[in-house]
């Protein structure tokens, strides 16, 4: 079975001007663990505001959480202002 790593930069105009960001990663470490990280924050400050990281043994169960994160985030207002990109194919 093979696994892709996934990105998402998903971006947000606010009413006060602000844009908001949230990338989602989902790659795999050493260790054959699939690790969903969530970097979020507003594009004028130079620090995410959070990151949030969750471990899966699972790839369906990562993949699930991925688009899950991705549904909920569109359904907020967040568009996505760069493609999903697969950054390294991983057989395992």
């Amino acid at each position: 079975m093979s696994f892709s790593n996934q990105v998402a930069y998903l971006v947000r105009s606010m009413p006060s001007g602000n844009i908001r960001y949230y990338q989602i990663n989902l790659l795999v470490n050493l260790f054959d663990e699939f690790i969903l990280e969530r970097i979020f924050g507003a594009e004028k400050n130079s620090r995410p505001t959070g990151v949030i990281t969750k471990i899966y043994t699972n790839p369906e169960q990562a993949n699930r959480a991925f688009d899950d994160v991705l549904k909920k985030k569109y359904r907020r207002g967040y568009i996505a202002k760069k493609e999903f990109f697969r950054a390294d194919t991983r057989e395992n």
